[in-house]
């Protein structure tokens, strides 16, 4: 007797829907730009200060060998017999920080000369082009609290300032002031026009912008009354034979999409930050993250806005995008 084959009988499952917090590393969605390690990356191009930023490079189309490296300075300012001083830093490894010699009221009658960083003889001996990846200043005083009064006036423009500028004015990028009492002042320079990509040589300013600081009554004649550090990450060439020539490896991978966060993020920011350290790598941190959002957006037509707007809410209905 043969037995006859039963098919077996079809079941059916209530869907069950959750909601939640959006899963960690989804597949196939936005997230997957948002989670994918693009935010440090652009963190690296924007925050000179960060972790990130040392032995960052830029990730562009040009594949040619290179080393990162990392160059800190730090000088220091005094004042004159009406409690001022001023400082101005360029975008050059070899003539980056000088400070005023003559100050009349609020105008620089005369500039000493620029200095370069401490490490640029020793850099120059290496490499013979470089390109600015970022750079940073911060300007804090170190007198007795005490001690610490008058204001300071930061200012950030296309070109450096020159003798008989008149620092008072408006006609700047952007202007801040704050008192000297526990000021703690960080500059981050941004790329200016579209040659900030393409290597030079170790002595020529980069086509970055510059920042400059005014100080009025502060404690008068100070030696060293304020501490400037400046900090710049570069993406150098070698020369052919030294001895470094064999640790150059081919450039970034090209990422369109960090170049455009990051241009983003330096569009959102002034430029120069007042509260301390926490709180500019917080800000510098979620304009990344909003700005590579805005990037994903852009990149998916009609659907991609909506799609991005449900990361920035922080609880929205899980998705079947969502299952693992």
């Amino acid at each position: 007797m043969v037995k006859r084959k039963t098919k077996p009988t079809k079941s059916r499952k209530k869907a069950n829907y959750r909601y939640g917090n959006p899963t960690r590393n989804g597949r196939n969605t936005v997230g997957n730009l948002y989670n994918s390690g693009l935010t440090e990356k652009v963190c690296g191009l924007t925050n000179p200060f960060c972790d990130t930023a040392r032995g960052s490079r830029i990730p562009d189309d040009d594949s040619t060998p290179s080393v990162p490296i990392t160059m800190r300075s730090t000088f220091t300012v005094g004042t004159n017999a009406n409690g001022s001083a001023a400082v101005t830093v360029s975008p050059n490894p070899n003539a980056v920080f000088r400070d005023a010699t003559t100050i009349t009221g609020s105008v620089i009658t005369t500039w000493s000369a620029f200095q370069g960083m401490v490490d640029y003889t020793a850099v120059a001996a290496q490499f013979q082009q470089y390109r600015l990846v970022s750079m940073g200043v911060r300007v804090y005083p170190i007198m007795a609290p005490t001690s610490q009064s008058g204001t300071m006036r930061a200012i950030t423009s296309p070109s450096k300032t020159v003798n008989g500028d008149d620092l008072a004015g408006g006609f700047w990028d952007s202007v801040i002031n704050v008192p000297v009492s526990d000021a703690d002042v960080h500059f981050i320079a941004k790329p200016k026009g579209t040659t900030w990509k393409q290597y030079d040589t170790l002595a020529t300013e980069a086509s970055f912008n510059t920042f400059t600081v005014l100080i009025k009554g502060a404690a008068v004649s100070l030696t060293n009354g304020f501490t400037v550090e400046v900090v710049m990450n570069m993406e150098c060439l070698v020369k052919i034979g030294t001895i470094v020539s064999s640790i150059a490896t081919p450039g970034e991978d090209s990422s369109p999409a960090t170049l455009q966060a990051a241009a983003k993020v330096h569009g959102k920011h002034t430029g120069v930050h007042t509260g301390g350290q926490p709180s500019m790598f917080r800000t510098l941190g979620n304009f990344a993250k909003e700005a590579l959002l805005d990037v994903a957006a852009n990149a998916i037509p009609f659907v991609g806005r909506s799609v991005a707007g449900l990361f920035r809410s922080p609880r929205r209905p899980q998705t079947i995008m969502d299952v693992d």
